[in-house]
């Protein structure tokens, strides 16, 4: 019998982040009650889940693909082909696909091990709900982050990725469908959700599953449900003003932050590595002039985008502000997974779905207002294609370089009617191609030649 590469791969990729907390077997021969025996080793193992954990496929895939970059003065080769959107089984495919399975396999394995664990203190007890229910929280908001990717749209009966809840050695899982996952991605956060601490924002806790919550909704289409959970979390963390929004993406203060994946000097790689060497600074993807021409110089969130001291637009050079780096380390920033200007993004989106368009303009307008720190005008949302279209700019400004605008296009083009459409000024040299028509295939991701290879039980995408 085949093996199902994909978790021969997770199981790989978990014991080399862990290997200075575990003492891995081969996969053969892995079991996992050999491998945690107590409530101290499932925290050791819920410590190596945050470390393996990695955004940076999606933030990547998000910006390199999309709109905001364009190729930089110093590039050799780097990521040019998924800029030129080369995305097939075989280039391309694979980067989300591994990092978020084998989050999911290191969860599996620590809520399997833990059946086997008894806790001998209410102490323990404590910590042990809680490392499980962070291991199903895990689990669901990597295969969010699977489905997001790999479903070619969010319809119920459209296939998604398999949704995995045993640890796999030999099985072959099919794909189940968008509704199934996200069946499944809410069963988890409702078993997880009460053995969360409230709050706080380095770990998972009931606000950062509430946020969640929202944001699949948004994608699922439950517009209520994301509006009242977004409009909860929206009061509860204030937006920040315009010092304290400069000062969050310094590291510096935790304003608006519901949840974030705190990076030290000894991670890697850095985060800003995504579009730059890390060692000499030079940038093999900037931000293209299409993005950078709409950032208004007045809104702080130019303070953010772009790297003012070394962007010269009359010279063509963009270069990326977020992730400049920390203490001292140049790149090394955390990442802002939940925050409250998301959340209120997802109560104006979901106010517009469901008729209030006048809310949805409100929403938008208190966003601005903070952003510039001044009244702004209210916009004008005659329809919801208007409003949809105002919203994403707005999400394209707020959540820059944070792995949300190829979904966004995405999950609204049904809406908007367009696709990818690149400033003349970014594309058309080099084979740089300028626009991608929304009932292009390549708004999914393949899944991987491996994957199909091994798995007679999955299937391709349409149109690869």
């Amino acid at each position: 019998m085949k093996r199902f590469k994909l978790f021969i791969l997770a199981i790989a990729a978990v014991a080399f982040s862990c290997e200075e907390q575990l003492e891995i077997p081969p996969v053969d021969s892995l079991d996992a009650g050999s491998v945690f025996e107590t409530v101290d080793d499932l925290e050791v193992g819920m410590n190596g889940l945050y470390a393996l954990f990695d955004p940076e496929d999606i933030i990547r895939h998000s910006s390199i693909f999309t709109d905001q970059t364009k190729i930089g003065a110093d590039n050799g080769g780097q990521q040019v082909t998924l800029h030129n959107w080369i995305v097939d089984p075989g280039s391309n495919s694979g980067g989300i696909w591994g990092n978020h399975y084998a989050t999911v396999a290191l969860s599996n394995r620590i809520i399997e091990a833990a059946e086997a664990i008894t806790p001998e203190t209410g102490d323990e007890t404590t910590r042990y709900n809680r490392i499980i229910a962070e291991a199903q929280t895990w689990r669901a908001y990597a295969h969010f982050i699977l489905l997001a990717a790999y479903a070619p749209d969010y319809d119920a009966a459209t296939l998604g990725v398999p949704y995995v809840k045993e640890v796999v050695v030999l099985q072959q899982p099919a794909r189940n469908t968008v509704g199934e996952c996200f069946a499944e991605i809410k069963a988890d956060l409702a078993a997880a959700n009460a053995s969360l601490p409230a709050n706080g924002v380095d770990r998972w806790s009931q606000d950062a599953v509430t946020a969640l919550l929202a944001r699949v909704a948004l994608y699922e289409g439950d517009n209520a449900t994301a509006l009242n959970l977004s409009s909860a979390l929206v009061t509860s963390y204030p937006l920040a003003d315009r010092t304290q929004y400069v000062e969050a993406f310094q590291d510096l203060s935790n304003t608006e932050m519901i949840f974030k994946m705190v990076k030290t000097q000894a991670d890697a790689p850095r985060s800003g590595g995504i579009w730059y060497f890390t060692g000499t600074g030079g940038a093999f993807i900037e931000m293209s002039k299409g993005f950078y021409d709409i950032i208004d110089p007045a809104d702080v969130r130019s303070d953010v985008l772009i790297d003012q001291a070394n962007t010269d637009d009359a010279q063509n050079l963009h270069f990326i502000g977020k992730y400049l780096g920390k203490d001292g380390f140049n790149f090394l920033n955390d990442y802002k997974i939940f925050r409250s200007g998301e959340m209120q993004l997802i109560r104006a989106e979901a106010q517009a779905k469901s008729g209030d368009l006048n809310g949805a303009a409100a929403s938008v307008k208190a966003l601005r207002d903070a952003r510039y720190g001044a009244a702004q005008a209210l916009p004008n949302y005659p329809n919801l294609a208007a409003a949809i279209t105002d919203i994403l700019v707005e999400r394209r400004l707020e959540l820059g370089f944070e792995g949300h605008r190829w979904l966004d296009i995405k999950r609204t083009n049904s809406i908007t009617l367009f696709g990818l459409q690149r400033d003349t000024a970014d594309c058309g040299g080099g084979g740089t191609p300028c626009n991608l028509d929304i009932n292009d295939q390549r708004w999914a991701i393949a899944i991987p030649a491996a994957e199909i290879d091994a798995n007679p039980n999955m299937v391709q995408n349409p149109g690869y």
